[in-house]
């Protein structure tokens, strides 16, 4: 990973107003790259807004469809990378679907969403695959929406190497949107660039509060509840000495044998009683040197 500036865009989309909000993501993309940026990340459903899964019939289009040339187009324009995502239709499935188009204009990474909240599942597919892609300024992985909530998938990407993680969000709640936020960029060691909404649209009143933090959990900027653009450089010095030094990843290798990338089909064993083995008969436990973390 290289030093690099990245942005969140925070913005209230209109229920329906693709063209509006294209154009609106537009200019914050290029207020963005004004501020130095190589990275932006959109909210989620920045097109549509968030309410269209009821009847994604309307507004789903194929990979190939409007949503995704206008972002393959600001991209290499503008020669950033851009974040977004849109209801994507494949034969008769829907998907919840994000991509990342690089400054050339190529899409280098789609992920269709795994976690979907339990009103959505009844109009939309799940994914299947997490995706990590190596962008010209490190390795990144996505999460989106509910995605958030769940350790376990930003822990996957963490395990396949990413040192950013991407999450487009539209949330309500603003103490349940930071905890989560900090807590993933803290427990993998990486940097996270988080877009959330603001506005109404329907009963949800999103918390705005794009973030953007550094692998020890510190907020380096925060949009509150303004429509705008932010920016701030990672340094990845940061990341490595938090990786050297204190590293989760690291610990679950040695203290219990879990590789890196090892999937865990059962929970490890808990103990449910007191040993009978007092300390003194206990063998003194082994210390050496830390393994150091796999970059």
């Amino acid at each position: 990973m290289r030093k690099a500036k990245v942005a969140t865009v925070q913005m209230d989309c209109q229920h329906l107003n693709r063209e509006g909000n294209l154009e609106k993501a537009l200019m914050f993309v290029r207020d963005a790259k004004k501020m130095g940026a190589d990275l932006v990340v959109l909210p989620h459903m920045f097109a549509t807004g968030y309410n269209v899964f009821i009847n994604p019939s309307k507004v789903a289009e194929d990979i190939d469809g409007s949503t995704v040339s206008y972002l393959k187009t600001i991209s290499k324009k503008l020669n950033i990378i851009v974040v977004g995502g849109f209801v994507e239709k494949c034969d008769t499935e829907f998907f919840d679907t994000t991509i990342v188009a690089d400054p050339r204009g190529d899409i280098i990474g789609s992920y269709r969403r795994i976690s979907l909240w339990q009103d959505e599942s009844n109009d939309l597919s799940r994914g299947e695959d997490l995706c990590i892609v190596d962008t010209p300024i490190g390795r990144a992985g996505i999460l989106v929406s509910r995605d958030l909530t769940f350790p376990e998938i930003a822990r996957s990407l963490a395990f396949e190497g990413a040192e950013i993680i991407m999450i487009s969000g539209a949330l309500d709640d603003h103490a349940y949107w930071e905890v989560f936020c900090r807590a993933r960029a803290l427990e993998n060691a990486c940097f996270v660039v988080a877009s959330n909404r603001v506005g109404v649209e329907g009963q949800l009143s999103y918390c705005g509060h794009s973030m953007i933090i550094d692998p020890e959990g510190r907020i380096l900027s925060d949009s509150e509840s303004r429509e705008e653009a932010k920016v701030a450089e990672l340094d990845p010095t940061i990341m490595d000495k938090e990786r050297e030094e204190y590293w989760q990843l690291v610990e679950l290798e040695e203290s219990f044998g879990i590789e890196q990338g090892e999937y865990l089909s059962e929970p490890m064993s808990c103990r449910s009683k007191v040993s009978d083995e007092s300390c003194s008969e206990k063998k003194p436990k082994t210390t050496g040197k830390k393994k150091s973390s796999k970059k």
